[in-house]
């Protein structure tokens, strides 16, 4: 499995991480498994070639059937059936594809979660000769964690539906079984045979039920490890798209990835400097006073007094949203890149704020894309579709006789009506072109990723 693992550098060069240069021979990884102690049964699985690592008996159905190749069936891609588990030399990204899975999930377990692995204490079995071995694990833990990043988050919450609903389904067989004496039974083969059928149908429903759950959590974990094998593996351009968290990514063509991911991770990187975290001040502070503008607008003086005044707090409010404009433009001037003036879409690990310039009420929503497909009713009912559930930033409510309107990512609703809706009848181009006017703030956010914009 040697890949050309690579990123988008501040120079616009594509160049191999220093971390994905190293690589690591055979007796590396026989100092990882020495490391596991001289009892550990599932060490000695593993047959070495001169070419790499296999197993001594391949899994061909069970959990183990795994193999990292599984998850990267290219045209080009290695015959899972003859490549090695592990191909010498490897480097901390191989081994870490290794560890996700299969065979290799048991040395994982060995040496730590993989949220705070490895752990130090089980390294020291490894011995004072094995400082590359060590290194590898460490290099290969942290790969993971930055895999896990960039792929969609795993919905764990399947995984509990799917066990909570075996354990109904066992209780219920096991009370139906005694209910028939199905064990008083089992030597008489035709009774036997009619309290069974009886215990079954009795079941049938919870046992579909459990079935079905069982099948949705198994397909999520799925799409889920071939995502983080493919980040481990490919170069970011070769990784599918379903495979990224962030939407921008995977709206992305493929050549543009890089670039964009560089500039996402330059503009995080400037949020949080001293100037990125006074823009953001003044970007919350703008909303604010917008939002107050918005609502003089709509008030409607009763008297000459009332004019007056209500026109003087118009120019004073017009006044500090301009003030607030130049401090901000100020501010722009000072970044090292030219980030959008609002958060990028971001992966699951980073921290948001609520930015409420670039969010959009339900009826915004519908004047732009309801001749495109997106239906009133649909809001009523987000968990039918999750996608809408997603877009969902703040959650309506009503307090003291005041109700707030619940505000979406005018963004997400595009990308799920351009890629999601079936009945949707807006292109991608026509999307983004939509939210480009329509919500401009929005589209400014994420302007890296329009696929209409072509570079300079």
């Amino acid at each position: 499995m040697n890949y050309d693992i690579r990123r988008h550098d501040q120079a616009g060069e594509v160049r191999m991480k220093s971390s994905d240069r190293i690589s690591y021979t055979r007796s590396v990884f026989e100092a990882i498994l020495a490391g596991m102690g001289w009892d550990d049964p599932f060490k000695a699985e593993y047959v070495f070639d001169d070419d790499g690592v296999r197993v001594k008996q391949v899994d061909m159905a069970g959990l183990l059937a795994w193999h990292p190749c599984c998850e990267i069936m290219t045209p080009d891609s290695p015959n899972p059936l003859d490549e090695p588990w592990l191909r010498f030399p490897f480097t901390a990204r191989h081994l870490a594809a290794l560890m996700t899975g299969g065979w290799g999930y048991f040395i994982q377990q060995k040496y730590g979660d993989w949220g705070t692995g490895p752990e130090e204490d089980e390294l020291l079995n490894i011995g004072p000769h094995g400082g590359k071995a060590k290194e590898a694990l460490r290099a290969a833990y942290a790969a993971y964690r930055h895999a896990l990043e960039m792929a969609p988050r795993l919905d764990r919450s399947l995984e509990s539906v799917a066990t909570e609903h075996a354990q109904r389904y066992s209780e219920a067989r096991e009370a139906a079984m005694e209910r028939e004496d199905l064990r008083k039974h089992r030597h008489h083969d035709a009774e036997y045979t009619a309290r069974l059928a009886r215990v079954d149908e009795a079941v049938a429903e919870l046992g579909q039920a459990m079935s079905e759950a069982r099948q949705v959590a198994d397909l999520a974990y799925t799409r889920w490890r071939r995502a983080v094998v493919q980040h481990l593996l490919l170069p970011i351009e070769e990784v599918s798209a379903e495979c990224f968290d962030c939407l921008i990514l995977r709206a992305l063509p493929p050549g543009r990835r890089a670039e964009a991911l560089h500039q996402i991770q330059s503009q995080r990187a400037y949020q949080d400097t001293d100037e990125g975290k006074a823009h953001w001040d003044l970007v919350c502070e703008k909303q604010r006073v917008e939002t107050e503008l918005q609502r003089w607008q709509l008030m409607q003086p009763q008297s000459v007094t009332e004019a007056v005044l209500h026109d003087t707090k118009l120019k004073e409010l017009e006044a500090e949203i301009a003030g607030l404009s130049d401090r901000m433009r100020s501010l722009e001037g000072e970044q090292p890149t030219s980030p959008p003036q609002v958060a990028v879409e971001p992966t699951s690990s980073v921290g948001t704020h609520v930015d409420y310039a670039s969010l959009a009420t339900r009826d915004q929503l519908l004047v732009a894309f309801g001749s495109f497909g997106l239906e009133k009713k649909w809001f009523n009912d987000l968990t039918s579709r999750q996608w809408l559930m997603e877009a969902r930033k703040m959650k309506g409510h009503g307090q003291r006789g005041r109700r707030r309107e619940p505000l979406f990512c005018p963004f997400k609703v595009m990308i799920g009506l351009t890629e999601k809706s079936r009945k949707s009848r807006i292109s991608a181009d026509a999307g983004w072109r939509i939210l480009e006017h329509k919500f401009p703030v929005a589209w400014a956010a994420v302007s890296v990723g329009d696929p209409r914009q072509r570079p300079g």
